[in-house]
C-alpha cells in the first residue's frame, strides 16, 4: 500500500497500544489507520556543543603503498550546534565529542536520532553499524538489523521518531531508505515490537519522500502540550531536491531551499548545509545538532 510519513494514531496495526503518534499511513486512509508508536527523553547528548572550529589533520603516517609514502588519516567531522533559543552556533569535532571503545568513529555517519522518553542517542553509520549512548555510556555497537530486524538490506540514511502523549511511556522509531520507511515501537526496557513496513510516496504540495531521498530529519517535539496543538509534533526534513521540508501533526506540508529557512541563512558560524549528513534534536537544552564533514 502506497504511504506518506504522517498521521495519529491511538492503536497500532500490530498490537502496540496507547501511542498517539504520527507514521506512514495510506494517503487516502483516515488518521486512525496509522501505526502506534511511543517513548522519553532528555537528550541523550546534552552536554554543551563546544566552540572548536573543527581539528586539525592528524600527523602523517606510513602507508601501505611502500617505504617513503604517507597519508593524512581521515579528519574528523563535526557537530554543528544551534543554540535555539539564543540563535548561536558552536562547533565541536566527533573525535572530541565521542569518545569510548564503544563510541562511533567520527567520519561517515548516516543518521542520528535523539529519542524524548528516554536518554538514548542513536547514531547509525554508512557501513549499517548501530550505536546507542544510554544515560551518557556507549553500549556495544553492531549491525542495525540485529536490533531491528526489518532494516536488513536497507541503506538507511535518515532516522525520525515520534513519542506517545498518553503517559505509555513509549516511542515510534523510523528508518527511512527511501522510498522504504520500516516504524517499530521502542520500550523504555529496551524492547522492541515492529509496528509496520510502508512504501513511502510523493503527495501534492508534500515532500519527495517517494522519488527522492531524504538525507536527514530533525524532528522536534513537545508531547506535554499535544492538545489541540498540531505543531506539538515538527519534522524537519533535507531532501535532494534541495529544500528543507517541515511536516507537522496535522498533515501540513511547508518548504524553503536548504541554505534559506529558520536555521540556515548564511550566519556566523553556520556550516553549508548541503554537506550536513544527520541531524538530531535536544529536547532539554532546545539545541538542533547538525552533523557532517
Amino acid at each position: 500500500m502506497a504511504q506518506t510519513l504522517g498521521g495519529d494514531a491511538s492503536t497500532g496495526d500490530n498490537g502496540a497500544t496507547g501511542a498517539n503518534t504520527p507514521t506512514p499511513s495510506s494517503a487516502t486512509a483516515s488518521a486512525s489507520d496509522s501505526a502506534s508508536a511511543s517513548g522519553t527523553t532528555a537528550s541523550a547528548d546534552s552536554t554543551s556543543a563546544g566552540t572548536s572550529a573543527g581539528s586539525d589533520a592528524a600527523d602523517e603516517s606510513t602507508d601501505d603503498d611502500g617505504p617513503g609514502t604517507t597519508t593524512a588519516p581521515a579528519v574528523s567531522w563535526n557537530r554543528y550546534t544551534l543554540d535555539v533559543r539564543s540563535g548561536g552556533w558552536s562547533t565541536t569535532p566527533l573525535d572530541e565529542l565521542w569518545q569510548g571503545a564503544n563510541a562511533p568513529p567520527a567520519t561517515d555517519i548516516a543518521a542520528a536520532m535523539s529519542l524524548t522518553h528516554f536518554d538514548r542517542l542513536w547514531v547509525v553509520t554508512a557501513d549499517g553499524t548501530f550505536y546507542e549512548q544510554a544515560d551518557g555510556v556507549w553500549q556495544a555497537p553492531g549491525p542495525l538489523w540485529a536490533r531491528f530486524p526489518m532494516t536488513q538490506g536497507l541503506d538507511v540514511g535518515a532516522m525520525t521518531h515520534t513519542p506517545s502523549i498518553d503517559g505509555s511511556g513509549e516511542e515510534g522509531v523510523f528508518f527511512v531508505d527511501n522510498p522504504i520507511a520500516i516504524i517499530y515501537t521502542q520500550h523504555e526496557n529496551g524492547g522492541v515490537d515492529l509496528v509496520k513496513s510502508a512504501m513511502l510516496t510523493d503527495e501534492p504540495g508534500g515532500a519527495p519522500q517517494g522519488s527522492g531521498r531524504t538525507h536527514w530529519y530533525l524532528p522536534i517535539v513537545d508531547p506535554d502540550n499535544a492538545m489541540g496543538n498540531p505543531d506539538w509534533l515538527q519534522w524537519y526534513a533535507s531532501y535532494d531536491d534541495g529544500n528543507l521540508w517541515r511536516f507537522n501533526n496535522a498533515f501540513e506540508w511547508t518548504n524553503a531551499p536548504i541554505d534559506d529557512n529558520e536555521f540556515f541563512d548564511g550566519g556566523p558560524g553556520q556550516p553549508d548545509p548541503t554537506t550536513i549528513e544527520a541531524a538530531y534534536y535536544d529536547d532539554t537544552f532546545e539545541r538542533a545538532h547538525f552533523i557532517g564533514p
